[in-house]
């Protein structure tokens, strides 16, 4: 019995294959991956916002983040508003920079959760995603949905599946056994690109 022990296979046929990796290492690695793409995916996100305005994009999320002056002006387009924000390189600068930001995010009624200036400046990848996750959540729901209540984001989208999708011999109840035969995501799909196939 192989229980505890972590067993590394060879293909005998090809004497040049690579072993294969054990299923943590493969693991390990799609996390990676997984984050690597939310942040390409968020800097695109970003930029798309900073080019309404003429300005910069950014590069590397969590880089270009760090002293607070593109999240000053991300929130700056979001919320139509200008802010003060201090150019200087040292730390102090970075740090009442994104405290400004959050506290902007707060008034617009953002819930950020466990997430302070420290981690920003500092470069925590995960704690950057997730706030500019609850960026994008917060604005690109409100810009879609105005009329939709910040409390209950799930019930929202299911809303706005539902009413997308009402006019198809779909039913969507729920974000797991409604979309299991790829129907529902079809309707949805067709809904907004009927050129693309026909639905029947």
């Amino acid at each position: 019995m192989l229980l505890g022990r972590r067993v590394t296979w060879r293909v005998e046929e090809d004497d040049e294959a690579e072993p294969l990796q054990p299923v943590e290492t493969q693991i390990h690695a799609s996390k990676y991956e997984r984050e690597d793409v939310q942040k390409k995916t968020f800097a695109k996100w970003i930029n798309s916002q900073l080019t309404k305005k003429n300005l910069r994009g950014i590069t590397d999320l969590v880089i270009d983040l760090q002293d607070g002056t593109n999240l000053l002006a991300l929130l700056e387009i979001l919320t139509g508003k200008e802010f003060k924000r201090e150019r200087g390189r040292m730390r102090v600068h970075h740090l009442n920079n994104v405290n400004r930001a959050l506290q902007i995010l707060e008034q617009n009624h953002v819930k950020l959760v466990n997430i302070s200036s420290n981690d920003i400046v500092d470069g925590n990848s995960k704690l950057i995603l997730g706030l500019v996750w609850r960026i994008i959540l917060h604005w690109q729901v409100h810009w879609t949905l105005p009329d939709a209540e910040p409390t209950n984001l799930e019930k929202t989208l299911l809303s706005w599946c539902k009413k997308n999708t009402e006019k198809y011999s779909v039913e969507v109840n729920n974000f797991t056994t409604s979309w299991s035969d790829g129907m529902a995501f079809n309707a949805l799909i067709h809904s907004f690109r009927p050129d693309l196939f026909d639905f029947a």
